[in-house]
């Protein structure tokens, strides 16, 4: 490359317009994710509220309930401007999530909902996120994808006996995804939605 040219920007399937950035802007904290609509988060948000928690959980707010596809992290601008870029949406297939089980990890007090089975188009979908990140710069969390909706923290007490259980399904279309920035305040954490990508034409 010729000194003090400008490089060449990656051209791939995965890549839309972007810019790069040059900012002393403090990082982001950013994830994909899914992100449900009132009707679908109201029925989240009811199974949680029929549980009997000890007073010491946090249950989620009904506004920050979400299934994240890819958690990313701290990224500088620079990388953000790659993120938003993502290309390719309208070539995936939109899908439905049967949410129908109520599970939960014991050990650091998560009780979360999921589905019995998956769609293959949503591990189509993380895994295209997955090697999309990777171009951009960052090394993605690669274990094995769980579909979960966290919806209380701090979750102890003989819950834990009851579970996991089956639950009156919940029917979830999927017809976009999301880049959301996790930001925390005095109030506590919430999510602020920086793109919408739309699946399929």
């Amino acid at each position: 490359m010729v000194a003090g040219s400008t490089p060449a920007r990656p051209t791939n399937f995965f890549f839309g317009a972007y810019g790069l950035i040059h900012s002393k802007a403090p990082p982001k904290r950013v994830f994909f994710a899914l992100n449900p609509g009132t009707e679908v988060r109201e029925a989240l948000n009811a199974v949680a509220a029929t549980e009997i928690l000890p007073r010491t959980s946090r249950p989620t707010a009904v506004e920050n309930l979400h299934l994240t596809l890819l958690f990313i992290g701290k990224v500088n601008q620079q990388i953000l401007s790659c993120l938003l870029g993502f290309a390719g949406a309208d070539m995936m297939t939109p899908f439905e999530l049967t949410v129908d089980r109520l599970e939960g990890w014991k050990r650091p007090g998560i009780l979360w909902l999921g589905c019995r089975e998956l769609p293959s188009p949503v591990t189509e979908l993380v895994n295209n996120l997955i090697q999309f990140t990777k171009l951009c710069g960052v090394e993605p969390d690669e274990r094995p994808f769980k579909a979960h909706i966290t919806v209380a923290r701090r979750v102890g007490g003989d819950i834990w006996s009851r579970l996991p259980r089956s639950i009156e399904a919940i029917s979830w279309p999927i017809n976009e995804f999301v880049l959301m920035e996790s930001l925390t305040n005095k109030n506590g954490t919430h999510y602020e939605v920086l793109k919408t990508w739309r699946l399929g034409r």
